[in-house]
């Protein structure tokens, strides 16, 4: 799972619209499952992408997971499906 921060819940809805639609044109076929609800993508290489605001933090830290702020998140991000 890769969680990413971002620095409102407005900011997550957005950076999730933002990689969904990223998704969509590049890479289509590696999208197995969004839920829109919880700001969620299943892709074919078996990770899990979650958006949400940085105060959630500390929910995860119990969690094995690679944890991102959206910046770091998108900056890689062209490289990783490029």
């Amino acid at each position: 799972m890769i969680v990413v921060l971002c620095e409102s819940f407005q900011d997550a809805q957005d950076a999730f619209d933002i990689f969904v639609q990223f998704l969509e044109e590049v890479e289509p076929f590696s999208i197995l499952e969004v839920y829109e609800n919880c700001l969620c993508v299943d892709t074919d290489d078996d990770l899990r992408y979650v958006f949400v605001d940085y105060h959630l933090e500390h929910e995860f830290d119990k969690l094995t997971l690679d944890i991102l702020d959206a910046d770091e998140f998108f900056e890689g991000l062209e490289d990783y499906y490029g």
